[in-house]
């Protein structure tokens, strides 16, 4: 799952039907695009599993800020990048 804050112009950004998705609301993107940000740097990677699960596997350079802190711990996030939150 790829959750998207502040994102850029060019990437495709879908919603998802309320499916009994958590944070259905927020737009999502394909690996594809995630993939681009990711080589071209032009994003915020942010893992938010537990440490565990970040302990043994996790994209390079990203975050490691667990769901269930996100929302106390957003402001050490920069409000005027692209982010992207990623669980699996």
């Amino acid at each position: 799952m790829w959750l998207v804050f502040n994102p850029p112009s060019n990437p495709t950004i879908t919603a998802t039907p309320d499916l009994g998705i958590p944070f259905a609301n927020i737009p999502r993107i394909s690996l594809e695009d995630a993939k681009k940000a990711f080589d071209t740097q032009s994003a915020i990677f942010v893992d938010v599993r537990d440490s565990n699960s970040y302990a043994q596997q996790h994209i390079k350079g990203a975050i490691n800020i667990p769901l269930g802190v996100l929302e106390s711990r957003l402001n050490e996030l920069p409000k005027d990048q692209w982010i992207i939150l990623y669980c699996t």
